[in-house]
């Protein structure tokens, strides 16, 4: 699994996990790698991710 996490990650053109915010596993089985932001917009597409650590 965490080959797959890795590929995906460089897939979407990033170098470095310092870059990557969040790897999501999408209902369609794909996944979906978000960028670091330095803002905290509420307008985040991670709004409706569960963090398991929080809940």
């Amino acid at each position: 699994m965490k080959s797959e996490i890795m590929q995906a990650i460089r897939s979407n053109g990033f170098s470095s996990m310092e870059d990557v915010e969040a790897v999501v596993f999408e209902t369609n089985g794909s996944m979906s790698v978000i960028k670091r932001s330095s803002s905290n917009s509420k307008t985040s597409t991670l709004s409706d991710i569960i963090d398991p650590k929080k809940s």
